[in-house]
């Protein structure tokens, strides 16, 4: 009986920190897009930026804080597929404005060796009011 007992013990204790893991990683974007830092591969650096601007409703609704988006940086330094990780609003807009602000970004590419090569950046977009 206290076989049975410390075995259904432990088959819980297994069950629950299985199902308390972080959530994963997103897949990668398609195959050979590389996620940075990566040994041998020289990061992309962003060329031109541009800030998202709150939207009215956003404003008025006095929200502030973070969206972060994933973005594929394409060999000639242009933003390809992305995504939001981490939303601050889906009903004022400001995750949307962010997305947008991020397809205008520019890089030089990441590189390996002499060769450039697709990427995946992370960009944060703070809004804060009054900035």
């Amino acid at each position: 009986m206290r076989t049975i007992t410390a075995l259904s013990i432990a088959l819980v204790l297994l069950l629950v920190s299985v199902g308390a893991r972080q959530t994963p990683t997103p897949p990668p974007f398609a195959p050979g897009v590389v996620r940075i830092p990566q040994a041998g591969v020289v990061a992309p650096t962003p060329t031109h930026k541009v800030h998202p601007k709150y939207t009215p409703a956003a404003e008025a609704a006095k929200l502030q804080g973070t969206v972060t988006v994933e973005c594929v940086v394409k060999v000639d330094g242009t933003v390809g597929d992305l995504r939001v990780v981490k939303s601050l609003d889906t009903t004022y807009g400001l995750d949307d404005r962010a997305v947008k602000a991020a397809k205008t970004w520019r890089f030089t590419p990441a590189k390996k060796g002499t060769k450039s090569i697709r990427s995946v950046v992370t960009l944060d977009f703070d809004f804060v009011i009054g900035q």
